[in-house]
């Protein structure tokens, strides 16, 4: 493989979401992020086996994650990082309140994705599919600083029998 500067990954970039499947929506500015498949595999164990042998591993689960902090404080945007929300408007103001219920199936948002460039400007995306705001809502008040938002996105199949993981990372490899 030849060493390539073009073909790096910038680390900044833009955050979408989607509800229908086909139009981005930004969620604004953010700070920093990272996206883990938190996949385990297990290998099996037997009498006398001394280390992992070829043909032992099984997959065990996955647990698709897009994290990211945000530093934009807008209601529609809560609504979509966060779980079982509630926005009422008074006018203008609105007050935001988590509902202590089970997740309707309305709270599944089609993605979430991270879309990034190459060095040489190529597209590097990385979608969670069927997303869910499982974080808690937690914020960071500091001096000097400004309120950060974590946020949680855990990609969840259709079905027990889904043969993929709910995420995808898309790479722009055209010449």
């Amino acid at each position: 493989m030849a060493k390539d500067f073009s073909k790096i990954a910038l680390g900044e970039g833009s955050l979408f979401y989607s509800t229908d499947g086909t139009t981005d929506v930004a969620f604004g500015f953010t700070r920093g992020g990272t996206y883990n498949d938190n996949t385990v595999i297990r290998h099996i164990e037997v009498d006398g086996k001394k280390a992992h042998v070829k043909g032992d591993a099984i997959f065990e689960t996955g647990n698709p994650t897009l994290e990211f902090n945000l530093v934009q404080m807008q209601s529609t945007v809560l609504e979509k990082v966060f779980a079982n929300i509630v926005v009422t408007d008074d006018a203008g103001v609105k007050t935001i309140k988590r509902k202590v219920a089970n997740i309707a199936a309305t709270e599944y948002i089609n993605y979430v994705k991270y879309v990034g460039k190459t060095v040489e400007g190529k597209d590097v995306s990385v979608k969670i599919l069927n997303a869910l705001g499982e974080g808690p809502v937690n914020m960071t008040f500091t001096d000097k600083g400004e309120i950060e938002i974590p946020a949680m996105w855990t990609g969840n199949m259709e079905t027990v029998d889904d043969e993929h993981l709910p995420s995808e990372i898309i790479l722009d490899e055209t010449v």
